[in-house]
Order: C-alpha cells, then sequence, then structure tokens
C-alpha cells in the first residue's frame, strides 16, 4: 500500500482525508 508510506511520511495528510471523507459524507447524507 503505498498510500500507507504517504501517510507516514505526512501524518496530517491522513488527518486531511478522515476530515474531507466525512465533510463528502455530510453532504451526501440525505438525513441531515
Amino acid at each position: 500500500m503505498a498510500g500507507l508510506q504517504r501517510f507516514r511520511s505526512k501524518p496530517w495528510m491522513f488527518q486531511v482525508t478522515i476530515i474531507m471523507t466525512l465533510r463528502a459524507w455530510s453532504l451526501l447524507d440525505p438525513s441531515k
């Protein structure tokens, strides 16, 4: 997994990815 190596060298990218994913979920969630 090349992605995991990239996250290991840049830990903040992992947090940014999670935040963007949660934001996308909240936009796609019709219940909100």
